[in-house]
């Protein structure tokens, strides 16, 4: 389908102007060429009804996403946006992925009784709308809105199972607490898990800093608890603790 004259797309809040549109429906792309240059939009069926993607003899779902070739992508669901994308340039395609580099990408995660959104920055990216895929490498940094700041060298996201995972080393910081790990994984629900060594330093105010070494660590929002496990050895002062397993309980605040 090819239209000509002044053409007006619009999505909710989102509007673009161009002069020509071409649609491919079988695809589910458009291209917009416009005096700024071109513009492209990605349509991106999110119906979890069924394996096909919709449920039997359902009409097809309206667009739910927006792609635009000057470095950015929204991708919608419900209405509601569910995650960010921006880029510095696009370095090509490996099958349906985008290789993106100078990425920085918002979505929102399940926090205890509310949602909140997470920002991850990195040098370069592979991602890969549907099924939601994203793998950034290099200078990774993850910041949430409630305070958490992590960073590592690769970083996997998989949208799907609202998981996040790397296998190299990450240091994270959160008020008066900080560390470090050999590996790190994150689930909506399951909680974060440290694979060691596991180093974590705690400075309150309080009193002498405290500091935590164990072979393995598990933290819940939900359930406001940190565990360590494997030769737990926890420090503060002149005072030494040795133990297989130590569990921290947090208060409202996650301190």
């Amino acid at each position: 389908l090819l239209t000509g004259g002044t053409v007006v797309v619009t999505q909710g809040l989102n509007t673009m102007r161009g002069q020509r549109l071409y649609v491919d429906r079988k695809a589910g792309t458009m291209e917009m060429t416009a005096p700024g240059g071109r513009i492209a939009a990605q349509f991106v069926r999110e119906d979890e009804v069924g394996k096909a993607g919709k449920a039997p003899g359902a009409a097809a779902s309206p667009a739910h996403g927006t792609t635009v070739d000057d470095g950015s992508l929204l991708r919608f669901r419900e209405g509601k946006q569910r995650v960010a994308v921006k880029w510095r340039s696009m370095a090509g395609k490996e099958g349906d992925a985008m290789r993106l580099q100078g990425v920085e990408v918002g979505l929102p995660f399940m926090a205890p009784g509310r949602e909140s959104n997470a920002t991850i920055t990195a040098e370069e990216c592979l991602y890969q709308p549907t099924p939601l895929r994203a793998s950034f490498r290099g200078d990774v940094k993850v910041r949430t809105a409630d305070g958490l700041e992590l960073d590592t060298e690769s970083l996997k996201y998989w949208g799907d199972e609202e998981r996040a995972f790397t296998r190299d080393a990450v240091r994270f910081r959160r008020g008066a607490t900080s560390g470090t790990a050999s590996a790190m994984e994150y689930g909506t629900g399951g909680g974060l898990s440290l694979h060691g060594p596991v180093h974590v330093l705690v400075e309150d105010g309080a009193g002498p800093p405290a500091e935590i070494d164990s072979a393995s660590a598990w933290a819940s929002r939900e359930e406001r608890v940190v565990r360590f496990e494997g030769g737990v050895v926890a420090r503060q002062g002149d005072r030494v603790l040795r133990s297989d397993r130590l569990q921290l309980n947090l208060d409202a605040t996650l301190s």
